[in-house]
């Protein structure tokens, strides 16, 4: 089945497309009559205004961080009113000089203000929660109202621009002041402060890997509005250049997640760690992985239409619209109504100051353990991100009309299996470096199960009891499922055999898939640990080793 074209794939060819149409009204209107001209100028600039009006209205829905969020919203509605006047000045007061000067000065309320906004945004994604930076955003904005003052100003003292005395009023003859350099210097200065901090946070985080791509977007737009300014060139002027080099500026680094966004999010955390059903448009289940809890078509038609549905006190439906269908999802509250209870209960009962400190310490105490746990979920977030992906583009390419319907199913339920025991294995993992090895039996186990259902013959022998180190039976389990992936459609036969000899645990393949290639799995992570793969034929089967060897992870 053809692979379906993303939503955001589909808007950034639309956007693109429109901004080429805009440069290429702007380009021929000085080459048509008047009227014609006028008429391509207002559609160039109406394009430009719209563009940047939808991708502010986009802020307000994707981010998630409300001060990020507010910050970039401002920045939208500073490039608006930028092009807006622009339009306004050439289409509108062209021909009177004093409305259209006063026009002009006002290109430097965005200039002035963008680039410290783009700062104090950057400095919102490592804020912690306590930190308060009023003061520092106040001594940030200060200089540039100061500089938009003078420069509105202009007319009473000339620092900025200083024109002819011959032709006070007119806006094309004129050198530039002290005021005009600080300003310039004010958004150099801005522009690179946001660009070093912004290194600075990819070089500690997740995305650093693909710091190079905000960094070249950067480098190729400034060329282009240099080029642009030494030139002027006539498809496109300054103002709309820098306004959406900006916005791709900001749009890839939501792309590579340095800004928080909804993104996929919703879809990670409600197959990570919460019970759900697939249905498709017309509410008929998929997937369903709601533990027993019977829900009825017109609830999920409720839910769907009214948003989050209380079941009962404590159990709440909520929906999200993926590709093709739905997913509803299970939260129970039930300890949050208790927590809730609790605490008012013993705020009625507290009496004493001892007694609400120790209160106090209590709820401090939660409320560490709960960042400890989202910190646990971030990591396995990490780390079956690209499992969860696979997933995805399984289900979302899986034609419920096609042959291989129900296989595809099955193969998503391998998937889903692993999804859910690997997140497992992290937890149990956190809480004490060993695992029993039974763990890793129940898994393989599911994982077998689906593949029987398959109509694969699979088994499991086990000659290991009791604990082992937690890294080498997470290992182990990732290697088993690299295997089921990489052979899943050649598979017809395969025996897995776990052993342990002189504590030395072990895992031992046997199918009928004989070209299977072990050099996509992780070897670093194997030579960290000290494991061993290997490999040989015999009788037409496949026999495949991983074993660890006595002395755990090396230093």
């Amino acid at each position: 089945m053809q692979k379906k074209v993303s939503r955001k794939t589909i808007e950034l060819i639309v956007s693109t497309f429109f901004f080429v149409l805009a440069g290429f009204f702007q380009y021929y209107d000085i080459y048509l009559p008047p009227v014609y001209a006028h008429t391509f100028s207002f559609l160039a600039n109406a394009i430009f205004l719209l563009l940047i009006f939808l991708w502010g209205k986009s802020i307000r829905q994707r981010i998630i961080q409300k001060g990020i969020r507010r910050k970039l919203v401002i920045i939208a509605m500073l490039l608006f009113f930028w092009l807006f006047i622009r339009f306004i000045k050439y289409n509108i007061f062209a021909r009177k000089d004093t409305i259209s000067r006063y026009l002009w000065y006002r290109y430097y309320i965005p200039q002035c203000l963008v680039p410290p906004l783009s700062l104090i945004a950057r400095m919102e994604l490592t804020r912690k929660k306590k930190e308060n930076l009023s003061k520092l955003i106040y001594l940030i904005l200060l200089p540039a109202i100061a500089l938009i003052l003078l420069i509105l100003t202009n007319d009473f003292h000339q620092l900025a621009f200083a024109f002819k005395a011959t032709k006070e009023n007119s806006v094309a003859e004129y050198s530039h002041q002290i005021v005009y350099y600080l300003a310039i210097g004010w958004i150099i200065i801005m522009t690179f402060l946001s660009l070093v901090t912004l290194i600075l946070k990819c070089s500690i985080s997740v995305c650093k890997r693909k710091i190079w791509i905000p960094l070249l977007v950067f480098a190729v737009t400034t060329a282009a509005c240099f080029l642009c300014f030494i030139y002027a060139t006539q498809s496109y002027k300054v103002p709309e250049l820098f306004s959406f080099s900006f916005i791709l500026l900001i749009e890839t680094c939501i792309f590579i997640g340095l800004i928080p966004s909804n993104d996929n999010y919703l879809l990670y955390s409600e197959i990570s760690s919460l019970p759900f059903v697939i249905t498709d448009n017309d509410l008929v289940p998929i997937i369903n992985h709601l533990d027993d809890t019977d829900i009825t078509k017109e609830q999920y038609q409720d839910c769907r239409t009214n948003g989050p549905l209380f079941l009962n006190e404590n159990i709440r439906l909520s929906n999200q619209k993926i590709s093709g269908g739905h997913i509803f999802y299970i939260e129970d509250l039930s300890s949050i109504t208790k927590m809730v209870n609790e605490l008012s209960s013993k705020n009625e009962l507290l009496s004493e100051e001892k007694e609400l400190i120790a209160y106090e310490n209590e709820l401090k105490e939660k409320k560490t353990k709960l960042q400890q746990k989202n910190q646990l979920y971030d990591k396995v977030f990490s780390i079956l991100n690209k499992d969860l992906l696979q997933l995805k583009t399984l289900l979302e390419s899986t034609d419920k009309d096609s042959k291989d319907y129900s296989k595809n199913l099955k193969k998503a339920c391998v998937y889903l299996s692993y999804i859910k025991r690997r997140s497992n294995l992290e937890i149990l993992h956190s809480q004490k470096e060993n695992i029993n090895i039974e763990e890793i039996i129940l898994s393989i186990k599911e994982s077998l199960l689906y593949l029987n259902e398959c109509n694969i013959s699979a088994s499991l022998i086990n000659e290991a009891k009791g604990e082992y180190d937690g890294n080498e039976c997470i290992l182990l389990y990732e290697f088993f499922q690299y295997y089921l992936k990489t052979c899943f459609d050649s598979l017809n036969e395969i025996l897995i055999r776990i052993d342990s000899v002189n504590d030395q645990l072990s895992l031992r393949i046997i199918s009928n898939v004989t070209d299977i290639s072990l050099e996509g799995f992780d070897h670093e992570k194997l030579n960290q640990y000290k494991g061993k793969l290997s490999s040989f034929t015999e009788d037409n089967l496949f026999y495949t080793i991983l074993s660890f060897e006595k002395g755990g992870k090396t230093e």
